[in-house]
């Protein structure tokens, strides 16, 4: 199991080098099949403590230490472009290399940052709604390389079997 971007798993079904993946359906690529799993959608989320202290303003938020994802996220992108409109250039204080590692950093270390919605806020955090958040969210899917996945026995079954497990 590894932590990868969307298009390096598009990249390693293509290449051979992963049989499986999970990635936004818009990273598709010809010559990949796949199976939905479900709309993923995201929050922006802040420790419990900074907000009884700043409020639940999402642009109060905004102004605190953001602690996002390492390299070119388009989640991160649209929050920045979000923050551009309110007049608001975000704070980066870290960047992390998962998602379950911001929620982590928020929950100890304070600031805001935007996770999944499956990522559920730690009892240290909470939820701020963001009016457009709604418009980031994005089909997740499992996909393989057709052309690879027949090479081995079984493997359409246990494909299936994964994308009826996995779904959200």
């Amino acid at each position: 199991l590894r932590n990868l971007r969307g298009g390096d798993i598009k990249e390693g079904l293509l290449d051979g080098r992963l049989d499986i993946g999970v990635l936004s359906e818009d990273d598709l690529a010809p010559g990949l099949e796949s199976a939905p799993l479900g709309r993923l959608s995201y929050q922006l989320v802040i420790r419990r403590r900074d907000s009884a202290q700043h409020g639940t303003d999402w642009k109060a938020a905004l102004r605190l230490r953001f602690v996002g994802m390492e390299g070119d996220s388009r989640i991160i992108a649209s929050a920045e472009r979000l923050a551009e409109r309110a007049g608001i250039k975000l704070n980066y204080s870290i960047r992390c290399s998962s998602w379950v590692s911001v929620a982590a950093t928020i929950a100890q270390n304070g600031g805001v940052g935007v996770v999944p919605s499956l990522l559920e806020p730690s009892e240290e955090c909470v939820a701020i709604p963001i009016p457009g958040l709604k418009s980031f969210s994005r089909t997740l899917c499992l996909a393989w390389d057709l052309r690879r996945g027949q090479l081995r026995t079984g493997s359409s079954m246990w494909q299936r079997v994964l994308a009826d497990e996995l779904r959200v």
